[in-house]
């Protein structure tokens, strides 16, 4: 979105300051320091000054309804009234008898200067926010502060207009709009924010999109991957067989090594492992090609071989004794055939150990009253131990077609707020609240880790975020409050001494003034 350029207002500001002190008495009953003996000097000043004030409230106002559209909240409409109210008030001193000794302070050099340094809080204000953008939390917080302002503001007017005089009720009605910046708590809590988020950095956690992190208080459930999150990436294979009277068991080793072997990864490597402490070197293997979720196909010495999942083959309906199957899985072990023109002709027997963080993360689950929820498409024997171990864990399916493990999910995403802890591709059916991966890839993924563990941290910084927005709220309300307290008592004391301090409202300028300059140092 176009930013406003408030430097040069500000300068405009300025040299309209300097041109009405040295034309116009500084403060009432001065004498002027250049008299050029025309008498419609003070119209063309207080015109050339309204101008200003009207250009820049335009382009506030529409900046404003920008906001208003893509945000729903803008805080611009303040300090829009305020810079208004005060140049009218202005105007409204010089062509009104003055009702009040403080009064005299009020003079068109004096408004400029404080307008002039409103505008420059408004540019740093306006950058700050683009460069650290708050939470939605945050804003509704802002969207309170803004109307908290304007509601004192309103009271201020009709208070002390009623019980005292118009001009007074205005005048803490400007110092009202002026005192604070609804954005201060807006850019401070976006920057503490960014810390928290950036000491996640430090173990090695990603945040690709910070915004969920707001989400994390709601979540219910976790969906969560069996293989190489709930159990180790380094595989074991057992034992290999041969299921089929024309081969050996070393030659179901050596194609099912031969295969692997052209594919890579964490099961190639423990197959070649397992296959060399057998002494049994893998078959040259061609058209070796990867088959996502099942397993790996190629052919060996002319004939074509499929290396697959138990799944994949019992729903495939290929031919193998699936009572001697069963009892293989019933041990616990994850299982693979060999096919060979659909029939099966060896099996491997293989199996990974459960993660040490696994029964950590599982007392954490259920410290927060987290569900957790397991769809594999491994064998059901596979997830005995999980069963066993985890408390947390609500509902487990196993043996399942990948379509089924998709619809499964897709399913408990749609019951509860969950968070989805994958190391696969995120179907695009499924949509949780929150998907934690061990892949990098921003475009699918909200966070992506390393090591299960980490699900507290991420945990531990949402918290944190929640803890400095409501935080934020309640200190710039505090401030806020206390603020317009101390303008109206000033107001009042003013009158009372008949002091010659520098006006209220723009004494509540360069207050805010201060309070931005110490936040620009502070963040810096």
């Amino acid at each position: 979105m176009r930013q406003i350029h408030y430097t040069w207002f500000a300068i405009l500001a300025f040299l309209v300051a300097l041109g009405s002190a040295l034309l116009m008495p500084v403060l009432w009953g001065w004498d002027v320091a250049v008299s050029l003996n025309q008498p419609d000097i003070l119209i063309y000043l207080l015109l050339g000054a309204g101008g200003i004030v009207l250009l820049a409230d335009l382009l506030m106002a529409w900046q404003a309804f920008m906001h208003q559209r893509k945000q729903g909240y803008s805080s611009l409409w303040v300090p829009i009234l305020g810079q208004t109210s005060l140049y009218l008030l202005t105007i409204w001193v010089y062509f009104v008898p003055i009702h009040a000794n403080a009064l005299r302070t009020l003079t068109l050099p004096i408004t400029m200067l404080g307008i002039g340094l409103l505008f420059l809080t408004l540019n740093w204000s306006q950058k700050a926010e683009r460069q650290a953008p708050a939470s939605p939390a945050m804003y509704k917080s802002a969207r309170r502060l803004s109307w908290l302002s304007v509601i004192l503001a309103a009271y201020g007017l009709l208070f002390f207009g009623i019980t005292w005089d118009w001009q007074i009720g205005l005048v803490v009605a400007t110092a009202s709009l002026l005192v604070i910046d609804p954005r201060w708590p807006l850019i401070v809590a976006a920057q503490r924010r960014f810390e928290a988020i950036d000491r996640l950095k430090e173990s090695d956690i990603k945040v690709h999109h910070p915004e969920v992190l707001d989400h994390v208080k709601e979540i219910k459930q976790a969906l969560m991957e069996k293989t190489g999150v709930l159990t180790s990436p380094q595989l074991t294979v057992y034992n290999v067989y041969s299921i089929n009277d024309d081969y050996s068991d070393q030659d179901v080793l050596a194609i099912m090594a031969g295969l692997e072997q052209e594919i890579g990864g964490p099961y190639a490597q423990a197959m070649l492992t397992y296959s060399q402490s057998q002494g049994v070197y893998p078959t040259q293997a061609n058209d070796a090609a990867y088959l996502p979720s099942v397993g790996v196909k190629g052919s060996v010495q002319g004939a074509d071989y499929e290396l697959v999942s138990a799944t994949y083959a019992t729903r495939n309906q290929y031919e193998f004794k699936r009572q001697w199957l069963n009892e293989i899985v019933e041990l616990g072990n994850s299982v693979s055939l060999l096919i060979q023109d659909k029939r099966a002709i060896g099996v491997v027997a293989f199996g990974a150990p459960l993660i040490r963080s696994l029964t950590d993360t599982d007392k954490f689950f259920v410290g927060e009253k987290i569900s957790t929820r397991i769809a594999s498409s491994d064998t059901k024997g596979s997830l005995i131990r999980i069963q066993e171990m985890m408390q947390s864990l609500e509902e487990s399916k196993g043996g399942l077609a990948v379509n089924e493990k998709v619809r499964w999910q897709k399913q408990w995403a749609l019951e509860a707020p969950a968070v989805l802890v994958t190391n696969q591709p995120v179907p695009a059916d499924v949509k949780p609240e929150l998907v934690v991966s061990f892949l990098d890839q921003p475009a699918e993924v909200d966070i992506t880790i390393t090591n299960l563990s980490e699900i507290k941290d991420v945990w531990k910084t949402a918290k944190k975020l929640n803890q400095i927005d409501h935080g934020s709220l309640v200190l710039w309300q505090t401030v806020l409050i206390i603020l317009i307290v101390l303008a109206a008592g000033l107001e009042i004391f003013i009158n009372m001494t008949n002091s010659m301090i520098l006006f209220v409202p723009i004494f509540t300028i360069f207050v805010r003034a201060l309070i931005t300059t110490a936040l620009k140092y502070w963040l810096k």
